[in-house]
């Protein structure tokens, strides 16, 4: 969601809870100035949505050091 500065400004408690479902992308001026998101989002949290399931038996050090085997 885009939202202007000022309307940030009127009603922020409304975007800080709005946050938790979608990025709450502030502008001023028609320049984007800050970005309200979810915070502490996990890394396998991150994983799962970009790449898809990830089994829970595996770490994410093993998918570094096979990512990392890959390169080589």
């Amino acid at each position: 969601m885009i939202i202007t500065l000022s309307e940030a400004q009127k009603n922020l408690s409304k975007y800080i809870n709005l946050c938790n479902r979608e990025d709450i992308m502030i502008t001023e001026d028609g320049r984007m100035v800050a970005i309200l998101t979810k915070p502490m989002i996990e890394k396998k949290t991150i994983l799962e949505s970009l790449v898809g399931i990830i089994p829970d038996d595996i770490d994410i050090s093993d998918i570094k050091s096979k990512r990392l085997m890959d390169k080589s």
